[in-house]
């Protein structure tokens, strides 16, 4: 089941079963963005771990009007895990009410007895070069006048 957030400008769709979310411009022929994946690794000795590649056991908040320094807010949390690592993620998503701008940020939380070390954060992880990781790859949409261009 996607979740949706909008206003008059931008539509965020999150879809918890692929991992991935989407968003688009309100404006017919204005470029967008699909299927944009976040990603981390990290490591505990000589153990590595890739994760967020599937969400393991998402909770979604209903959304919420929250305040934050741009303005007013709609607002979904997605918490998930833990995973393979013991790790405990919570994905925050907030469209403006007012303007066409999209929040987001992610925390998290060591829930194993050990240090875990974090090597990299992808907020935005879309393209070709992931086609190793399962899923449909991110894509970016460029419209013109005449014809659709997609990246």
């Amino acid at each position: 089941m996607n979740i949706s957030l909008d206003n008059a400008f931008l539509r965020l769709d999150v879809n918890p079963s692929t991992a991935r979310w989407s968003i688009a411009n309100r404006q017919r022929d204005d470029p967008f963005i699909e299927d944009i994946q976040i990603n981390v690794q990290y490591h505990h000795g000589r153990k590595k771990f890739q994760s967020l590649n599937h969400w393991n056991s998402p909770s979604i908040s209903d959304p919420v009007t929250t305040t934050s320094s741009q303005g007013s807010a709609r607002q979904i949390q997605i918490s998930i895990g833990p995973d393979r690592g013991q790790l405990h993620y919570v994905l925050t998503f907030a469209i403006l009410e007012e303007s066409p701008l999209l929040l987001w940020k992610l925390s998290v939380e060591n829930q194993a007895q050990e240090p875990m070390l974090i090597d990299k954060v992808e907020m935005f992880s879309a393209g070709f070069i992931y086609k190793n990781r399962s899923g449909p790859t991110g894509k970016l949409h460029l419209s013109t006048n005449s014809e659709s261009v997609s990246y």
